[in-house]
């Protein structure tokens, strides 16, 4: 120690200094470790992208494709969607906070069939619309453009991992460790649809309350032809309806299902009371386009007065326990 004479006295000015760039200098810490932790996410969600075959994050464009082909559809057959915005119990379904399920059928011989369908173009409208809200995303699906065995999203597999990959886009802030933790590259690479379904729900568990998330599922009848996919798409559709009343699944979660005919996988996994019938005409003319389909004020209003809290920094991690423990309640189903 240097003697009492020679120590240098710090003036309150040298302490305030001092202080000042110690704050500075923890701030840069905090900045540093914060952005490590964001790639190592962005990281790891690049790993399970690939693993589930979404090089690049491109997905098919399908909203553009049901967008360009309903210019086929006559406007008597469009007149559907005008119908069904009519419901009480479909603007129950979209204004609600809560979670809920709903299942749309046309009952059309004509489109029952048809890759596209009336239903179709409102529910490309309903998406574009719920993507433009704050706090709301939209998952979408359409069956009859995925029927080819060589379509790499074909399928009720192609179903699941397209819904995945679009909530990672959307927002890749997720804690992926527990997915490491549980399942091998390999298990997810397999197209199990009982892990992708988990894993979906996974990823839905780390969501904010003040979220809302839409899945819309067109056409589920296209996928009633092979047995193999039948029995997958059971089984995907009634795992999706689980999640509308999952106590763990914070976020509220509206299921929604359109199908120009008659739907027997909708039908057998999904309760009559959720369920809207509408005429093959729908009421006379008016067409429905990709734009304006809703009244977008009435939409935007009602979402606007929905209180939505700040969104958290960062989603604490779910231990391997409570993630397994979690896996065995869905498999066992809810009663």
């Amino acid at each position: 120690m240097l003697p009492l004479k020679t120590r240098r006295v710090r003036h309150s000015t040298d302490w305030d200094e001092w202080r000042r760039l110690g704050g500075k200098r923890d701030q840069i810490r905090r900045e540093i470790r914060e952005e490590r932790r964001l790639d190592l996410q962005q990281q790891d969600t690049e790993r399970l992208l690939n693993i589930l075959g979404v090089t690049g994050g491109k997905l098919p464009n399908d909203l553009k494709y049901i967008e360009s082909h309903g210019v086929y559809i006559d406007e008597r057959s469009q007149g559907t969607s005008k119908q069904l915005l009519g419901s009480p119990l479909f603007k129950n379904w979209l204004l609600s906070n809560r979670s809920w399920p709903l299942v749309v059928s046309g009952n059309s011989d004509t489109y029952a069939t048809a890759r596209c369908s009336p239903l179709s173009l409102l529910d490309v409208a309903l998406t574009a619309q719920i993507n433009s809200m704050p706090q709301a995303q939209a998952l979408y699906f359409f069956c009859g453009l995925h029927t080819r065995s060589d379509d790499e999203y074909a399928g009720p597999v192609g179903l699941l991992r397209t819904l995945i990959a679009q909530l990672l886009l959307w927002d890749w802030d997720y804690d992926l460790r527990v997915v490491w933790q549980s399942y091998p590259p390999d298990m997810l690479r397999s197209g199990n649809p009982d892990f992708l379904s988990v894993l979906l729900r996974a990823l839905l568990a780390q969501k904010l309350e003040s979220d809302t998330v839409f899945c819309i599922i067109d056409g589920p009848q296209h996928f009633e032809g092979s047995p193999l996919w039948h029995h997958q798409m059971e089984s995907v559709m009634l795992n999706l309806y689980k999640l509308t009343f999952d106590p763990d699944i914070k976020v509220s979660f509206k299921l929604l299902v359109t199908t120009a005919g008659v739907s027997r996988i909708a039908n057998s996994t999904i309760p009559g009371s959720y369920h809207i019938w509408i005429t093959e005409d729908g009421g006379s003319g008016g067409g429905a386009e990709a734009e304006g389909v809703l009244n977008d004020r009435e939409f935007e209003f009602e979402f606007s007065r929905r209180p939505y809290p700040e969104r958290r920094e960062y989603y604490p991690p779910r231990s391997y326990d409570t993630f397994r423990s979690a896996e065995n309640k869905y498999s066992e189903g809810f009663e």
